[in-house]
């Protein structure tokens, strides 16, 4: 849960619960410090895929999906 939070990816609930849980825990406090330390520590990359691909990926979406029968 603590990666969702670093990524902004928790719900408002979530969010308040583990800020609590920061403010109240030492160990999870440091656990998270770590864990952000080692974010920034992370290189950063950009994907930037060549417009075909998009395309593609684009196009494949607008069909619908074959059902298969087992």
């Amino acid at each position: 849960m603590l990666i969702k939070y670093i990524y902004a990816e928790t719900t408002p609930l979530e969010r308040l619960e583990i800020e609590n849980a920061l403010d109240t825990d030492y160990e999870l406090r440091e656990r998270y410090e770590m864990l952000v330390q080692t974010k920034s520590s992370l290189p950063k990359v950009a994907f930037n895929p060549p417009q075909n691909i998009i395309n593609n990926i684009l196009n494949f979406s607008k069909f619908p999906k074959a059902e298969v029968s087992v």
